[in-house]
C-alpha cells in the first residue's frame, strides 16, 4: 500500500539509506546512496525532477503550518514500474553533473507478445498511528491543576514544607468540587487522530505480436491519513507502445497522465516562527485542557490562553491539485545488425499545481479573528532531447567491445504566481479575490536553464575476465555563458571476473579500483 516510487525502496536495497520523512499521504521519502545526498531519478532514459511540485500557503499574511512534506514522481504508479537500477561513482558518471550523489534507473513496464491479457489488482489497506500516552480526563486534570496551585501558593509564602511559615487558611482551589463533579471530558487527542485507509485499484492491458507490443494501465489511490483533515486521492492513465515498422526500425512511445488532489495536514511548525499562538492542529490538541469543550455556551469554539482550537482548524481551508503529462518518444535504427545502432530520444514532463488556502474569520488563528488566504499556481516542464550510438564487437575470444556516444540537451523551465491576502468575506473565499478589503500581497517568478552534453562510454572485456570502463561526459551552458563554461566528467574503473562468471552484468561496472576526477568551471560558486 504505498503512493509512490521512493516508498518502494524502504528496505529493499544495499547501499541505500530510505527513510520516512513523514507519513502524510504522499509523504516523501528521504534517499542516499552510500551517505550521499539526494541521487537523480531517470525514467526510460529521461532525468526527471526528485522533489515534488509545492506552491506556497500565503508566509507571513497566513502562516499556515508547514507540514506539506511529498515524494516527487507522485504520477507515476509504482505498479507501472518493470525494474530499479541503482548506480554510485562510477556507472553514474554518464549522467554528469547531476549524478554526483547516484543515480535512480526507473524501466516501466512495457507489452509483450501473445494474447490479450486484462488484469486487475486492488488492495484496502488499514492505518493507524503510534499509541500516543493517554491523557488525564477531566477530573483528574482538575485535580492535579488544585494541588499544583496550592503546593504553588505554599512555595510563594514561604509556608510549610517550603519555609518556617504556618499555613493560612487563606488560599481558594481553582475548581470547586462541584466544579469537578459536573466537568465533562473532551479528548482532544483523539478528536484529531484517527485510522487511517488506503485503496488503490490497478487495471492493466497488455499484448502484442511481432509488429506491436502494448502496455495500457489505469491506476486509482485513494488515502485518508491517519491525522484529520489529510487524504490524498490519485487517477493515472499510462500506455507504453512499441511498433517494429520495419526490421531496422523500432518506434517506442509513453505517455503517462494523472492528476492528484490533496488535503494537506494543517501539523508541523509555523512557517515564519510565531510558536504556539499559529501552532499546528496535534501539538494545538495535545495542548488543550481536557475540561474545556470544543464549542461554549455560545455556540463558539472555544479557547485556551494564545493557542488555536484543534477542531476550529478543519475549518481552514488547505487544498492542493496537481496535473502531470509525461511524454517519451524513442526511434530506434538498427544500422549493422547487433553491431551498430542509433537511438533518437525526446522526452518531455510537464506538471502544474494549484494551493488555495483560506482562513475564516471566526477561527481564531496566530491571536486573531481574521479572514485571510492564499491562491497560488505553479508549472515546470523539463524537456530531454538524446541520440546515442551504440557499437558493439567481439573480437574472437580475447576481445570484446561495448562503446556508447552520444550528445543531449535538457531545458528546463518554470514559472509561479500567488496573491495573499486578509479581509474576505468567508463564503467567497477564493473563489473572487477582487472584493478583498484588506492587504493584497502578490508575487511572481520565472526561470529557464539550459544545458548540452556530450558523453562517450566504453567496456572492454579482455580475455572474458578482466573488465575495463570508461567514461567521459562534457556538460556545457554555453548559450548563457559566451566564455563557455563547462564540466568535464571522466571516470575509469578497472575490474575482474571471478570464476569466468559474468556477474558484472547486474552488478554495472565494479569499482573494486577506481580512478575518477572532474575539474572545469560550471558558472557558480560550487563546480
Amino acid at each position: 500500500a504505498i503512493s509512490n516510487m521512493p516508498q518502494l525502496l524502504l528496505g529493499r536495497a544495499a547501499g541505500l539509506q530510505a527513510t520516512m520523512a513523514s507519513a502524510q499521504p504522499g509523504g516523501k521519502v528521504n534517499m542516499s546512496i552510500r551517505g550521499a545526498g539526494d541521487p537523480i531519478y531517470v525514467v526510460d532514459g529521461v532525468v526527471m525532477p526528485n522533489n515534488s511540485l509545492e506552491s506556497g500557503g500565503g508566509g507571513a499574511v497566513t502562516v499556515i503550518p508547514s507540514g506539506i512534506s511529498r515524494s516527487g514522481l507522485a504520477g507515476l504508479n509504482p505498479e507501472d514500474i518493470e525494474s530499479i537500477e541503482i548506480l554510485k561513482d562510477a556507472s553514474a558518471s554518464i549522467y554528469g553533473i547531476g549524478a554526483a550523489n547516484g543515480v535512480i534507473l526507473i524501466t516501466t513496464k512495457k507489452g509483450k507478445e501473445g494474447d490479450l491479457k486484462v488484469s486487475y489488482d486492488g488492495s484496502y489497506s488499514v492505518v493507524e498511528n503510534y499509541r500516543y500516552p493517554e491523557p488525564l480526563n477531566a477530573q483528574e486534570y482538575m485535580e492535579l491543576v488544585n494541588v499544583f496551585n496550592k503546593e504553588q501558593y505554599l512555595w510563594n509564602n514561604k509556608m510549610i514544607p517550603y519555609g518556617s511559615k504556618q499555613y493560612d487558611n487563606k488560599w481558594t482551589a481553582p475548581f470547586s468540587d462541584s466544579q469537578i463533579a459536573t466537568a465533562q471530558t473532551t479528548n482532544w487527542k483523539d478528536l484529531v487522530l484517527r485510522t487511517g485507509s488506503i485503496s488503490n485499484h490497478n487495471v492493466n492491458i497488455s499484448g502484442g505480436n511481432k509488429l506491436i507490443n502494448y502496455y495500457v494501465s489505469g491506476n486509482y489511490f485513494n488515502q485518508e491519513g491517519s491525522f484529520s483533515h489529510s487524504t490524498m486521492e490519485r487517477y493515472a492513465l499510462r500506455s507504453n507502445v512499441v511498433l517494429q515498422l520495419a526490421p531496422f526500425i523500432k518506434l517506442t512511445s509513453t505517455a503517462n497522465v494523472n492528476r492528484n488532489t490533496y488535503n494537506n495536514p494543517l501539523v508541523g511548525g509555523t512557517s515564519v516562527g510565531r510558536g504556539a499562538q499559529a501552532a499546528g492542529a496535534l501539538t494545538a490538541a495535545l495542548t488543550y485542557p481536557p475540561y474545556i469543550p470544543v464549542r461554549d455556551e455560545n455556540g463558539n469554539y472555544s479557547t485556551f490562553l494564545n493557542v488555536p482550537n484543534a477542531i476550529a482548524m478543519e475549518d481552514i481551508m488547505d487544498e492542493t491539485s496537481t496535473k502531470g503529462t509525461y511524454l517519451n518518444f524513442i526511434a530506434d535504427f538498427d544500422i549493422i545488425k547487433n553491431m551498430l545502432m542509433v537511438k533518437l530520444l525526446y522526452g518531455n514532463n510537464n506538471e502544474s499545481t494549484r494551493r488555495s488556502v483560506f482562513i475564516p474569520s471566526y477561527v481564531y488563528f496566530d491571536q486573531m479573528y481574521k479572514s485571510r488566504g492564499n491562491l497560488g499556481e505553479d508549472g515546470r516542464d523539463n524537456d530531454t532531447f538524446e541520440a546515442t550510438m551504440s557499437f558493439m564487437k567481439n573480437f574472437g575470444n580475447i576481445l570484446a567491445m561495448d562503446a556508447v556516444v552520444g550528445i543531449g540537451k535538457y531545458i528546463n523551465s518554470g514559472n509561479g504566481l500567488n496573491v495573499a491576502y486578509d479581509g474576505q468575506h468567508d463564503a467567497i473565499a477564493n473563489d473572487n479575490l477582487s472584493s478583498v478589503t484588506g492587504v493584497r500581497s502578490p508575487g511572481s517568478y520565472r526561470y529557464k536553464d539550459e544545458k548540452r552534453s556530450q558523453f562517450i562510454r566504453a567496456n572492454f572485456d579482455v580475455l572474458d575476465r578482466y573488465v575495463v570502463a570508461a567514461t567521459l561526459r562534457r556538460d556545457g551552458t554555453d548559450k548563457f555563458f559566451p566564455d563557455k563554461k563547462y564540466a568535464l566528467f571522466p571516470s575509469v574503473s578497472f575490474a575482474w571476473k571471478i570464476s569466468n562468471e559474468s556477474f558484472l552484468k547486474s552488478l554495472s561496472w565494479l569499482d573494486l579500483l577506481k580512478i575518477r576526477g572532474s575539474y572545469g568551471e560550471t558558472g557558480s560558486d560550487n563546480p
